[in-house]
């Protein structure tokens, strides 16, 4: 969210450095939504099926499960 709002708020200037800078913005809330995807999409996999958590214990057996 806060990488939405700095590059919403910074999307007046329309010179060619802060062109670079709304790119540079919106890689960065492009990485930092699919790293969030991520770790919503493991937990919700975790919750439906913990897979071999069970026995061994570990986190990536409870992240990394079948599902």
């Amino acid at each position: 969210v806060c990488l939405i709002l700095a590059y919403f708020l910074t999307w007046k200037g329309w010179g060619q450095r802060d062109k670079r800078r709304d790119i540079a913005l919106g890689f960065a809330s492009r990485i930092a939504s699919w790293a969030t995807m991520a770790v919503i999409v493991a937990i919700l996999g975790f919750m439906m099926d913990p897979g071999s958590w069970a026995e061994r214990r570990s986190f990536w057996s409870g992240v990394l499960n079948p599902i």
